[in-house]
């Protein structure tokens, strides 16, 4: 832990320009959405996603570059608030520092690989003449035959019947580029569509990059759960943040592993860069000003300090036990007789 005056004095100077990184990054994130997606309509399937691409993939370049940068600049707030809860906290461990720097970073670069490997992908995509649409239409085609074949044997008999099975204009339809014309029109349309996102998928998974950019995506999102819960846990304990914010923040570190919900973790980045730029109305808890350690008072915990002290009210006067003529007050067996003892004593005397 860092003195007191340090500590405020660093968080003073680097404070607000933190805060201004994590609206900036969250902003970036979005606007690179926006520039990534431009030119390339709503496409639906992996097929339709690289034929999209093929015609804007500068465009597609561009806006994962945006991204990747915004949520890479997204380590800043959260190494910030991690340091400012290490200066208040003797029981955080600085090692952890590292994944809240590696997991956002990781993150960021996978993004920006992965639209790597979309634009490569698009750019040996030929529709439906890519070798491997061609080879599932024919594998759906012959499926499909095989399924009926036996029927058509028995009811189908003749000379057409036998050209169009075994002849050589079969055979020559077989060699020529007419194969996944033929073979095409023998199969229902939901099953071109499987076939040409399924070879999308394969020409994908065929590219250089693409192990690299699941390895980066999928170890900076544990990275990035790790750290922000690790940080917003503590963060909340020491007082930095409330606890309502504090708990939101350890679920958002869960939420980023679910795309669907990546949008209340940006939220709490906007607030987190909002509270250290101190845009937030009531400023921000007394534990930033403090430069140490102000734990939220548990549920039905009163604020008074001296109840929190358990302090007792009183003196430290020592009690006299005699009265003013300097005898001993009842109660002591050398004191007055008084009281139904002292009656039994004086009748005792008198015996």
């Amino acid at each position: 832990m860092s003195s007191r005056t340090e500590t405020l004095a660093r968080e003073k100077k680097w404070t607000l320009p933190a805060g201004i990184v994590s609206v900036a990054g969250v902003a970036m994130y979005f606007i690179g959405q926006l520039v990534g997606s431009s030119g390339l309509g709503s496409p639906e399937g992996s097929a339709e996603i690289l034929e999209a691409i093929s015609d804007n993939g500068s465009s597609v370049m561009l806006g994962a570059v945006i991204q990747g940068v915004g949520i890479a600049l997204l380590a800043v707030p959260l190494v910030f608030l991690f340091l400012a809860a290490l200066a208040r906290s003797a029981r955080m461990r600085r090692g952890f520092i590292l994944i809240a720097i590696v997991g956002p970073a990781f993150i960021g670069l996978g993004t920006i690989v992965s639209a790597g490997t979309l634009v490569s992908s698009s750019g040996d995509w030929e529709g439906d003449a890519t070798k491997g649409v061609a080879e599932c239409f024919q594998k759906a085609a012959e499926s499909d035959q095989g399924a009926t074949g036996a029927t058509g044997a028995t009811g189908i008999t003749g000379e057409t019947g036998t050209t169009g099975t075994t002849g050589e204009g079969a055979s020559s339809g077989q060699t020529s580029d007419g194969q996944n014309g033929n073979a095409a029109a023998t199969i229902t349309e939901d099953q071109k569509t499987d076939c040409r996102d399924e070879a999308a998928d394969d020409l994908r998974a065929e590219s250089g990059l693409s192990g690299l950019a699941l390895g980066l995506l999928g170890s900076g999102a544990v990275g990035f759960l790790i750290g922000l819960f690790y940080t917003a846990l503590n963060a909340m304990r020491v007082g930095l943040l409330t606890r309502f914010w504090g708990s939101l923040g350890m679920a958002v570190g869960v939420i980023l592993i679910l795309p669907t919900l990546q949008i209340i973790a940006f939220a709490w980045f906007i607030y987190l860069g909002l509270l250290l730029a101190g845009w937030i109305p009531g400023g921000r808890p007394p534990a930033w000003a403090a430069g140490e350690a102000v734990p939220w008072m548990l549920p039905g915990q009163s604020s008074d300090e001296e109840d929190e002290d358990d302090v007792i009210d009183g003196t430290a006067e020592e009690i006299d036990d005699t009265d003013e003529s300097g005898a001993l007050e009842s109660g002591d067996p050398e004191g007055p007789d008084d009281g139904p003892q002292g009656e039994r004593r004086k009748r005792k005397k008198r015996n």
